[in-house]
């Protein structure tokens, strides 16, 4: 089963991973009254065993608390960090 550890915007040195980085597309944007949801896309082949994928190309100003993250079947993730990187 591969593992997937998610940092966003700014890696976590972690030294016994193999790091990742790969750019979000946005795919779409939904305007609300108080705010926006944008959906973003990457996709990146991982190696066996447990990666560090650092994700760059979000926006600086969203909600932390609102990140979500999904994965295809046989991939485990372990956790997600948002990091602004100025």
């Amino acid at each position: 089963m591969k593992r997937l550890l998610i940092t966003l915007l700014f890696p976590l040195s972690v030294s016994a991973q193999q790091q990742i980085k790969t750019k979000a597309n946005l795919e779409s944007v939904t305007i609300y009254n108080n705010g926006a949801q944008m959906n973003h896309k990457g996709k990146v082949n991982l190696p066996a065993g447990t990666s560090e994928v650092v994700i760059n190309n979000i926006s600086g100003k969203v909600n932390e608390n609102s990140i979500q993250v999904g994965v295809s079947a046989g991939v485990t993730i372990l956790a997600v960090q948002f990091n602004r990187d100025f």
